[in-house]
């Protein structure tokens, strides 16, 4: 079983020139919106508590539709829920809501990079020895982790103008 960095690269072409996550400090409003927005451990729970932004606020009718327009939509389905082919799972209802929390992030977020930095280990912060139990429970988190982050580096090899690339 070969590790991620063996099987992928950076894309130098898509990071200045470089063939490692580099940092640089990024001035003026428009090219920090190009960057990926992200939360730090104070603001996750912001996000998770507010949830997607609401919908944008539309600009006004001036004119009222004509009489003939309104006839040719057919019955009025004000006050009735939107038909779907098929009801929505609560998996799908909480993909959904994350994605919608990413954009609100991507909209709003302060916390700007072009890399995203590495997770901490779990549990990495407690002094003491883990017995047995806890020890699988660590290792188990840390190979999802890790898979996880597998997954995310062999999608943005896939993608046409990716940042890593098979070597």
């Amino acid at each position: 079983d070969r590790t991620i960095n063996a099987r992928y690269e950076i894309d130098p072409d898509r990071n200045g020139g470089m063939d490692q996550p580099y940092e640089e400090v990024v001035r003026g409003k428009e090219a920090r919106k190009r960057m990926h927005g992200t939360d730090c451990e104070c603001c996750r729970a912001y996000y998770e508590d507010v949830g997607p932004l609401p919908p944008r606020l539309q600009a006004p009718l001036w004119k009222d539709p004509s009489p003939q327009s309104s006839q040719e939509a057919g019955p009025s389905r004000l006050g009735k829920r939107p038909r779907s082919a098929s009801p929505e799972t609560p998996s799908k209802r909480q993909r959904q809501r994350e994605r919608e929390m990413q954009e609100h992030q991507q909209q709003i977020s302060r916390h700007r990079h072009h890399w995203s930095a590495a997770k901490t280990p779990p549990d990495y912060w407690l002094i003491g020895f883990p017995n047995t139990q806890q020890l699988d429970d660590i290792n188990r988190r840390a190979k999802e982790m890790h898979e996880e982050k597998r997954r995310q580096i062999e999608a943005e090899a896939k993608k046409p103008g990716g940042r890593y690339r098979k070597k």
